[in-house]
Order: C-alpha cells, then sequence, then structure tokens
C-alpha cells in the first residue's frame, strides 16, 4: 500500500513539472520576459518595452494596460474598440536554443462585447505564434499559430498554445486578437502569456543559415585614357634634289614700252628713234594688250579713258601721214614743172 501510494504521488510530481514546463500558471513566464505586464509603458508608453505592438488590418485598438482584470493579478493589457473591426496583437523576441523544442501559450484571454462578459457564440478569435526564425513580420509565412479559440479564454493555456523548434538562436512569440465586429464596444484582456522547453520534442539539427556576403562597395571606374598627341605631318623638301626652274614662255615676258603719255609727248625724232631701237619681232597680241593694261593700271586710268587717248593718238597718227603726203605730191609736182 506504501509502494502504490509513493508512485502515484511521484506520477503527480511529475505531470504537476511537466505542465509547469509547457504552460504559465500563476505568473510563470519562462523564458518571456515582463509576463505580468507590469513595465508595459517603459521606457516611452505602451509598446516601447520588450513588448511591442503590432496590427495587420488598417487600423488597430487602443491598447493600454487595465487595473481591473488579469490572472494571477492586475494589470493585464487591454485591447479597446468602438464600431471598429481590427487584427491587432504583441511579439517579444526570445533568446533560445537553435533545434530545441518550445511551446508558447496564454493563459488568460478574457472579453467582454458592449460591457457584458462573454456569451456563447462570441466570436472574437485569440492566437498565439512563433517565427522560428526570429522575424517581426506578422504576416511571414514562417510563423506558425495556434488553433482559433473563441472560448471565455478564462484558464486558457491548453487550448492557447502552439509548439515549434528553433531555427535560429532567436524566436519570436505573437500574441494576436481578432476581431470581426464593427458594429460593437468590444474589450479583450490579455495576461500571463508564457514560453517553455518542450521536452516531448527531441531537439533537430539545424543548419546554420547561409549567409550572403554583401556586394563589395562600388569603385571608382578608372579614368579614360588621355587621347594620343599625333603631331602634323611636316612637308620635308628633300635638301639635294634643285627646285624645278620653269622656262619664261614668249607670251609671259612683257618688254617694257612706252606709256601712252610719253608717246604723245615725244617728238617725231624722237618716235623714229624708239622704233628704231625696237626689236624688228613685234610682240604678240597678248603682250600689246597686257602691256597696255599694265600701263594703264600704273598709270591710275580706267577703260573708257585709254580709249578716248588711244583715239587720239591714231588721229595724230593720220593727220600726219596725210601731211607727209601732200608733201611728197607737192614735191613731185614741183620737180615735173621745173624740168619743164
Amino acid at each position: 500500500m506504501f509502494a502504490v501510494s509513493a508512485a502515484v504521488l511521484l506520477a503527480l510530481l511529475f505531470f504537476a513539472g511537466s505542465g509547469q514546463r509547457l504552460y504559465a500558471d500563476e505568473g510563470d513566464c519562462g523564458y518571456l520576459i515582463d509576463c505580468q505586464f507590469d513595465k508595459f509603458y517603459e521606457p516611452e508608453g505602451a509598446c516601447s518595452g520588450v513588448w511591442k505592438c503590432f496590427t495587420i488590418s488598417p487600423q488597430r485598438p487602443g491598447i493600454s494596460l487595465a487595473d481591473h482584470e488579469g490572472r494571477p493579478r492586475v494589470p493585464s493589457v487591454m485591447f479597446r474598440s468602438t464600431n471598429l473591426a481590427y487584427d491587432s496583437g504583441l511579439y517579444q523576441q526570445v533568446a533560445v536554443t537553435p533545434g530545441k523544442g518550445y511551446t508558447a501559450s496564454l493563459h488568460w484571454a478574457v472579453e467582454r462585447i458592449n460591457a457584458v462578459a462573454y456569451q456563447d457564440g462570441y466570436q472574437i478569435n485569440r492566437k498565439v505564434g512563433i517565427d522560428p526564425f526570429g522575424g517581426t513580420d506578422p504576416n511571414s509565412p514562417n510563423i506558425k499559430w495556434s488553433n482559433d479559440y473563441f472560448d471565455s479564454g478564462k484558464f486558457a493555456a491548453e487550448e492557447i498554445r502552439v509548439d515549434e523548434y528553433a531555427r535560429a538562436d532567436t524566436i519570436t512569440v505573437f500574441l494576436r486578437v481578432i476581431n470581426p465586429y464593427g458594429d460593437k464596444v468590444v474589450e479583450v484582456y490579455l495576461d500571463s502569456p508564457a514560453l517553455f522547453d518542450n521536452n516531448d520534442m527531441a531537439p533537430i539539427q539545424v543548419s546554420a543559415p547561409t549567409v550572403t556576403p554583401p556586394p563589395p562597395p562600388p569603385t571608382d571606374p578608372p579614368p579614360p585614357p588621355e587621347p594620343t598627341i599625333v603631331p602634323p605631318p611636316t612637308d620635308v623638301l628633300p635638301t639635294d634634289v634643285p627646285p624645278t626652274e620653269v622656262p619664261p614662255t614668249e607670251e609671259s615676258v612683257i618688254e617694257p614700252t612706252a606709256t601712252v603719255s610719253e608717246q604723245v609727248q615725244a617728238p617725231p625724232a624722237t618716235q623714229e628713234r624708239l622704233a628704231q631701237a625696237q626689236p624688228t619681232s613685234r610682240p604678240s597680241r597678248t603682250r600689246v594688250a597686257a602691256a597696255q593694261r599694265s600701263a594703264s593700271n600704273a598709270s591710275g586710268l580706267n577703260d573708257s579713258q585709254t580709249s578716248a587717248i588711244t583715239l587720239g593718238v591714231v588721229g595724230v597718227l593720220g593727220l600726219v601721214g596725210i601731211s607727209g603726203a601732200i608733201l611728197m605730191v607737192s614735191a613731185a609736182a614741183f620737180m615735173l614743172l621745173r624740168r619743164k
């Protein structure tokens, strides 16, 4: 009889210890910090301490401490909304051992709608979740959530719980409230969450996460090559080849001739001497025209002035010729008359 009694006592102690490890009871937080929310407002108001707020819905309810509700003692965290449906909650990151199994639970999650305590049929969902990689995104697919819970929320650690392996040296525990009522005053009180080792889960081997090295810092591109300055080609004449001499042509030689003004002013004797002194070969028209143009340019006369002077010279020469012919005819007539 004594042996049977001792065995029963040991079994009760074992199951009591096992339950203590899995669920929060009378303020036992396990690995969580401030599971009684005494420092929820520290250091700078709600959600500024180890517990952070999250919201999945566009709007979140008012989140504060309630001094009239809680277990095992007040305060508790109160989610309060008026005519506002929401999906919101709290999370905390916890240092753990990779590969070990853990159980997160929520001991107290009671509710009131329009100041009436829980009634059968209330549809306010309460959950806990674990991100085994320590992430903080409540929408992450890595989070393992507990089953939906719509009951009264008193001493609910065995129903609001989730088991998961740690895949990193930090995991994140989430407390979540989903209120579908957009036309009621809803109050939900959370207290005494916990995180314990789950010794029923054999440890697993967790490979270290592959860390992608950061890209190398950008380097300045090399400067463009300096342009090669090519000196301009230098035309060098050979020193041993004498320059080619171009023989002057007949038309390119312009013989000096007397200007028109000199021909007009010179006496007949001078003109005769000039005529005898000139070479027998007469300059071509090209040379005469070139000489006349050169003379005209030298004397500063235009074409009309040059033409007038040329006509004057021709007229004078004509008068001189006619006078000479008259003199010769008169002399011949005089000689004939004298012989007779």
